[in-house]
């Protein structure tokens, strides 16, 4: 059975995929008017969309590791590692923001 999460994983990427597409489409369909805008010639910008669809395609491939890592360790225990890392005098007593096993209450 497929769960409410993992819909909205599968809706997500479907989402990221389709935004890259019509990205690019739409950079590959203005080609023309951005030799004329950039005063450069073909290859520089068909190097320049090339870099980009890369660009993109290896920070999905990241930002999906990323969420695996993230999910596994679970959400609140990063919130908590990354409160602790910005604003390590915050304790319990004064703001409410001590990290659970990292600091002192």
């Amino acid at each position: 059975m497929v769960t409410v999460e993992k819909k909205i994983v599968i809706i997500t990427s479907v989402l990221a995929m389709f935004v890259l597409v019509i990205d690019t489409t739409i950079m590959n369909v203005s080609i023309s008017t951005l030799i004329d805008d950039f005063n450069t010639d073909v290859t520089t910008v068909q190097a320049a969309i090339t870099l980009y669809a890369l660009v993109m395609a290896s920070l999905m491939i990241t930002g999906g590791k990323i969420g695996y890592h993230w999910q596994k360790k679970g959400i609140q225990d990063r919130t908590d590692y990354l409160r602790y890392r910005f604003f390590p005098d915050c304790n319990q007593s004064e703001h409410g923001c001590a990290v659970r096993g990292l600091v002192d209450p």
